[in-house]
């Protein structure tokens, strides 16, 4: 829920082809004075659905691989895996867990830009997209996506494992 706003900004920002020079102010401004604070929360419904699949999918591939990695090398604790692991582990979570949701991150955008009506309901949307647009255009994206979560997810669990064994020294 508390993403949502910057969500929702950041899919206008990245839609709006006909300003060119919007700015995250000009872009919030018009869209409180369009629909007001509502107007932040626009699919929120399809966030949700877009996060909570994508999360379990992240932390249970992230987890069965780190599981995975501890057997293999016979240690009875992640802090004593080689550092690749994590970034591979992460990597491989990041992508599984796109590859998963896309279609619901697409139909979340949509709602979110504003090119279906405010009041349609989740189902309503995927539906209207559906029949109008096919599976074909709920896939648009689907390769970039999954393969951006590679290197970003990898560098996040990186990040967090070093960190952890930082302070736990």
């Amino acid at each position: 829920t508390a993403i949502c706003p910057a969500e929702v900004l950041k899919c206008r920002l990245q839609a709006n082809r006909s300003v060119h020079n919007a700015t995250l102010w000009t872009t919030g401004t018009a869209l409180y004075r369009q629909e007001g604070v509502a107007g932040f929360f626009r699919g929120l419904p399809a966030l949700w659905v877009r996060d909570v699949p994508f999360y379990v999918v992240f932390f249970t591939t992230y987890t069965t691989y780190i599981n995975a990695a501890l057997q293999y090398h016979a240690v009875p604790d992640k802090s004593l895996l080689p550092t690749f692991h994590f970034v591979f582990g992460g990597g491989l979570a990041g992508a599984c867990g796109w590859a998963c949701v896309f279609p619901c991150d697409v139909i979340k955008s949509r709602m979110q830009v504003g090119t279906l009506n405010a009041s349609m309901s989740l189902v309503a949307a995927a539906t209207t997209l559906w029949k109008q647009e096919g599976a074909k255009k709920l896939m648009r994206g689907w390769g970039p996506a999954v393969l951006r979560g590679f290197p970003a997810n990898g560098a996040l669990f990186f990040g967090v494992e070093m960190t952890q064994r930082m302070f736990e020294e």
